[in-house]
């Protein structure tokens, strides 16, 4: 009776100590792009997210549009996301996060990292002010590019 007793509280132990490593936070995701973060109308970038972990789900998002969701898996640490073809409603800023096979919640966000998309055409260049708050969590800064045509004010790539 004695070594049920035992067998059922070190199983107790056990099933307690594996529930409370699925609840920690896993560390944050990195996120790169390559060639650069700055490319022209209808060229390609590959934003490339770093994990801690092996064979885990990736997501990448967009800021300000909750509906834009690529994931894919990594079999190692890291995970590409592919944009081609890319147009000026393309630019803005994407962030990374991924779970393990164990997890059951989500890393944070990684840090945003924003895409700039040039042409040719006349330009309008703004560079964004972030809140000081804000600004340990961009990569890089924005540039906005608009086209007049005689029409009227257009957007996109030529």
């Amino acid at each position: 009776m004695d070594t049920d007793f035992i067998y059922l509280l070190c199983l107790g132990l056990c099933l307690c100590y594996g529930d409370e490593d699925e609840h920690e936070e896993l560390p944050r995701p990195s996120i790169s792009a390559w060639p650069s973060s700055v490319v022209k109308c209808k060229s390609n970038v590959t934003l490339r997210c770093r994990t801690h972990f092996q064979n885990v789900t990736v997501t990448l998002g967009r800021l300000h549009n909750s509906q834009y969701q690529l994931q894919t898996s990594s079999l190692g640490k890291e995970a590409e996301f592919h944009l081609t073809n890319l147009q000026l409603e393309d630019a803005g800023g994407y962030f990374c996060t991924y779970r393990t096979a164990f997890s059951h919640s989500w890393s944070g966000q990684s840090r945003h990292l924003q895409l700039a998309v040039t042409g040719l055409g006349w330009r309008l260049q703004e560079a964004i002010k972030m809140p000081s708050s804000l600004s340990g969590d961009w990569e890089v800064g924005a540039e906005c590019e608009e086209w007049r045509s005689v029409r009227g004010l257009q957007t996109g790539c030529r």
